[in-house]
């Protein structure tokens, strides 16, 4: 047995067949399964997946950049701003 997309389209047919009327697009539940048999068979609409994922990384990553700089400069400011204990004070 060769996984393939040829073999998944099959199988695909035959679950569709077997179901007849029982069947229609809107009872349809995308299982994770699907994306697990696409990457281990090395299906092409795996990758474009990340493809079309990789603006969105960037963006985020660029965000995540600006962020952390945020982050840093707020948190090296509050310790000037907020006093520490005085070792009289303990």
């Amino acid at each position: 047995m060769q996984l393939s997309s040829d073999w998944s389209r099959e199988r695909w047919k035959e679950a569709f067949n077997r179901a007849g009327k029982r069947y229609t697009p809107q009872a349809n539940v995308a299982l994770p399964f699907e994306t697990y048999l696409e990457s281990a068979i090395q299906e092409p609409a795996f990758f474009d997946r990340f493809d079309r994922l990789i603006p969105e990384l960037r963006s985020s990553q660029q965000r995540l950049a600006h962020i952390s700089t945020t982050v840093v400069t707020v948190a090296d400011m509050t310790k000037y701003l907020i006093p520490r204990e005085s070792s009289a004070m303990r």
